[in-house]
């Protein structure tokens, strides 16, 4: 089974990890471009996973079908799982996960 990562822009991600860190460690002036690197290294850690993908929004064509797309492009199938983050009016963001479950109708 695969499990699919599907993260917002990294630069909102970026953003919102900056954020975060600042609260987490005071005075320490943390960069949003320090942050996306450290999004680099993290995608780039799973590109030898054969089980694990890590994409962000930007990379994903717009309005288009998400589970065609993992099926055409990184080979989803029944079963796999996928987890979406998404930014909330509030700036935070929040997972939604399930499973893909049946073939996309083309």
């Amino acid at each position: 089974m695969a499990r699919f990562y599907l993260l917002p822009p990294r630069s909102v991600v970026a953003d919102c990890m900056a954020r975060s860190l600042r609260v987490s460690l005071p005075g320490l002036p943390i960069r949003v471009q320090t942050v996306e690197d450290l999004l680099d290294v993290l995608q780039s850690s799973y590109d030898e996973e054969a089980e694990v993908f890590v994409l962000f929004r930007e990379e994903i064509p717009d309005g288009v079908n998400l589970e065609l797309v993992l099926e055409d492009a990184f080979g989803a199938e029944f079963g796999d799982e996928i987890t979406e983050l998404r930014l909330t009016g509030n700036g935070q963001l929040a997972a939604r996960t399930w499973r893909f479950e049946a073939m996309p109708v083309r």
